[in-house]
């Protein structure tokens, strides 16, 4: 049968469409940028926080359920505006476990209100009893009755699962256990089935694709291929959800797992590397510094935990791993010329943009493997905790992202007039501009050195409301440290200084 020519027509645009799309995910300037919006989400997790546990249980010692019920509702509405409440709405329903809550409540609940609620919460608490049960031993070296005791409990957790999701078909928490439960136990449905009706309700899930990749690792009946397969399917919706982007560090990070439980730390660093290549996890972050730490480089264990710290401040594990506030043991020697507008009260400034940092310096710029992107988003970070330690509001990098890119404007050499009108759609009272002339290492003084201008300007009047050049060096004496590690640590504590100096004068 011939096809028509419209058919035709129509059938080669989408095959143009697809293999645009091809390149464009690709493209090293496109993957530095889902990067940079999958640690910004990343970033908004922790922001959201957690829902109150406590409260929760009293509620449900309390038989309180229609309280209880009102809480896990709004958390669902939550997440219908904001995919990334997603990890908030999965938290509230892991409460329900063996540790926190009694099953005779559950029962009760659903006995009495015979919601999507009630059942979703004792299908996880199931699930999660399951697993309790078989322990964590391989299975040849597991006893029968407990496999036994984890499949009928599974059972239980699947029926309760599947009424809830027939009563709410976009609760992702419940196909994600389901997802687990077919993982460890013999059912009738299959990992891949759960994941396609999770789907076919919201594409923008992170964490039932999440749990699905687990599902497919070698230890569990699947392997590296087909888990790099699916990574590269999901990031066709990586602009409904920017962490979708991680999925393809997954079996990276597997590889070191391996590689860590095995004592070889060198080649864990190397796998983690390349699983960080695509964005931030504060898993992967903990075990490399741990392996970093094992390797005796407790410098770069130190960047990777104040990592997690920005992410996470309240992380015991990563705050174990940093040292003291100079983690290098180097003498700095820093300057700053910092002028403050004597008018800096008038203007009432309460939140900030940071726009640009422009790295001109030519040796780092030449480099491949995006090495001049992350010292430049690792330049923006530092300055929103700055302004954040100051006390002023400091809009989200994704937002200014994705507006400068709806706008079609530029982010490099910004005038004044062109910052303030960027200012002024971000809707905040002052943008900031930076530059990083120099930067690297003198070979007549033996020395590591930046400078650092940075800019802020009001976008009321387009004045500048203060400005420094920050400059900074050490001596190149302990070439152990890595010249990145130190000029990353030069950069800190320039950044703090004209914190310190902010403070005193505004």
């Amino acid at each position: 049968m011939q096809m028509s020519y419209r058919v035709i027509c129509i059938y080669l645009i989408l095959m143009s469409c697809i293999a645009c799309q091809s390149v464009h995910y690709n493209d090293t300037k496109y993957a530095d940028k889902r990067v940079i919006l999958s640690n910004t989400a990343l970033k908004k997790l922790f922001i959201f926080g957690e829902p109150d546990k406590n409260q929760i249980k009293q509620m449900l010692a309390s038989h309180d359920f229609s309280s209880l019920e009102r809480i896990y509702a709004d958390i669902f509405e939550l997440y219908k505006k904001d995919v990334q409440y997603e990890n908030f709405l999965r938290t509230a329903y892991t409460i329900f476990n063996p540790d926190n809550v009694k099953i005779e409540d559950l029962d009760l609940w659903v006995a009495q209100t015979s919601t999507y609620i009630a059942y979703a919460a004792r299908g996880a608490y199931k699930t999660t009893a399951g697993y309790w049960e078989r322990g964590g031993k391989y299975i040849s070296e597991t006893p029968k009755y407990k496999i036994d005791k984890m499949q009928r409990l599974h059972e239980e957790a699947a029926t309760d699962l599947q009424i809830a999701l027939s009563k709410n078909p976009a609760l992702m928490s419940a196909y994600q256990d389901l997802i687990d439960i077919a993982r460890a136990s013999t059912m009738t449905f299959t990992a891949k089935q759960i994941l396609k009706k999770a789907e076919s309700h919201d594409n923008r899930t992170f964490f039932v694709r999440y749990a699905y990749m687990r599902s497919m690792l070698p230890r569990w009946g699947g392997s590296y291929q087909e888990m790099s397969k699916y990574a590269n399917e999901a990031i066709q919706y990586v602009n409904l959800n920017p962490r979708l982007w991680t999925l393809q560090g997954e079996v990276s990070a597997d590889m070191a797992d391996t590689y860590e439980s095995e004592g070889n730390y060198e080649l864990a660093v190397e796998s983690y590397n390349k699983a960080l290549k695509f964005g931030d996890r504060i898993s992967w972050l903990k075990k490399r510094a741990n392996c970093y730490s094992k390797l005796g480089k407790r410098h770069l264990a130190a960047v990777d935990a104040n990592r997690v710290l920005y992410y996470s401040p309240n992380d015991m594990i990563a705050r174990a791993l940093t040292v003291s506030n100079n983690p290098l043991s180097l003498k700095y020697n820093l300057k700053d010329d910092t002028y403050v507008s004597p008018k800096v009260k008038e203007l009432n400034i309460q939140s900030y943009a940071v726009l640009n940092v422009d790295l001109q310096v030519n040796w780092l710029n030449a480099r491949g493997g995006g090495q001049s992107t992350t010292v430049k988003n690792n330049n923006i970070a530092k300055i929103q905790r700055m302004l954040i330690g100051l006390g002023y509001g400091c809009v989200e990098r994704s937002t200014i992202t994705a507006l400068v890119d709806d706008q079609k404007l530029s982010l490099s050499d910004l005038t004044t007039e062109k910052a303030k009108q960027i200012g002024r759609l971000l809707n905040v009272d002052a943008v900031i501009i930076a530059k990083i002339p120099s930067m690297g290492k003198n070979h007549a003084l033996n020395t590591y050195y930046e400078d650092i201008e940075i800019k802020a300007i009001s976008v009321a009047n387009g004045h500048v409301i203060w400005n420094s050049l920050l400059k900074g060096s050490v001596d190149a004496g302990q070439d152990v440290y890595g010249h990145m590690v130190v000029l990353d640590s030069i950069e800190s504590k320039l950044y703090d200084l004209l914190q310190t100096k902010l403070k005193l004068a505004i």
